[in-house]
């Protein structure tokens, strides 16, 4: 379904919010957290403000596809 370059245009809102899970979900992938909200790098907490729990556990959970989602990640 996706490719895994980042230089990707998403075709549609689906596509765009597995991205979004993707890079939201990178603190936890990488084990730098164990919980969102402790990585003080990440635009999660302001998302999470802007759209409430209860909208983000539905995106979660409605686009699971950024859990095989393969990306060529540089190693900091």
């Amino acid at each position: 379904m996706l490719n895994g370059d980042w230089d990707y245009c998403p075709r549609d809102e689906k596509e765009y919010l597995i991205r979004l899970n993707y890079l939201l979900n990178n603190p936890i992938k990488h084990n730098y957290v164990t919980n969102l909200n402790d990585y003080p790098f990440s635009s999660f907490q302001s998302y999470l403000n802007q759209i409430g729990r209860t909208n983000l556990v539905k995106q979660f959970c409605e686009n699971t596809e950024h859990n095989k989602l393969e990306i060529e990640e540089d190693d900091f």
